[in-house]
């Protein structure tokens, strides 16, 4: 996305219902190590940022960013 970030992310029924993950939740803190901001839907969220030089940071932390919520 021609110098951007962009961050999607889908969540099962069953993870919403049995551990209350919300995918906008997901992507909001994403969205927040690059630069930008994002939806707040549970089922499937979209955001995108500015810094093109964190997405690998973002990407190490997406599993800690996860597990915290669960």
């Amino acid at each position: 996305m021609d110098g951007k970030v962009g961050i999607v992310c889908v969540v099962s029924d069953s993870l919403i219902k049995e551990k209350k993950l919300a995918a906008g939740k997901i992507v909001g803190e994403l969205a927040k190590l690059v630069g930008g901001g994002g939806g707040r839907r549970p089922h499937l969220a979209t955001a995108g940022g500015k810094d093109v030089a964190k997405i690998d940071e973002a990407l190490k932390q997406t599993n800690d960013i996860i597990k915290k919520m669960l």
